[in-house]
C-alpha cells in the first residue's frame, strides 16, 4: 500500500501475516509499500476505500483486479472483477483452523 495507507485497517490485517494460501494454493504474501507475492508472480494491494467497514482491498496480479473481503480468524473472499469468479484464501497454518479464540 502507499505510504497514505499503510496505516488503513485492511492493509493491518495482512501485512506483513501469513504466509497465505489462494484456493489452497501458496505461498501469498503482503508485504510492505503495497507490494504482494503470489505463485504467479508480483503484484499489488490497497485498501478498497469504498468500503466502510473497512475490511476490503483491490488485488492486482497476473493481469486481473480482484475484490477480497477480509473475514475472521485469517480468512478472506476474493471475487475477480472482471468475470465474478470467487475464491477462499486464508493463512497457512499447517491445517485450517476450527477454531478461533476470542470469536467464540
Amino acid at each position: 500500500a502507499e505510504p497514505t495507507h499503510a496505516k488503513h485497517p485492511s492493509v493491518l490485517r495482512v501485512l506483513g501475516t501469513g504466509p497465505w494460501a489462494w484456493a489452497g494454493i501458496a505461498p501469498m504474501a503482503f508485504l510492505d509499500r503495497g507490494v504482494l507475492v503470489s505463485p504467479w508472480g508480483t503484484g499489488s494491494y490497497r485498501p478498497d476505500l469504498t468500503d466502510g467497514e473497512q475490511k476490503t482491498l483491490i488485488l492486482s496480479f497476473v493481469g486481473a483486479e480482484h475484490r477480497v473481503v477480509l473475514g475472521e480468524c485469517n480468512t478472506f473472499t476474493s471475487t475477480r472483477l472482471s468475470d465474478g469468479q470467487v475464491v477462499q484464501g486464508w493463512v497457512q497454518l499447517g491445517e485450517r483452523a476450527r477454531s478461533c479464540p476470542g470469536l467464540e
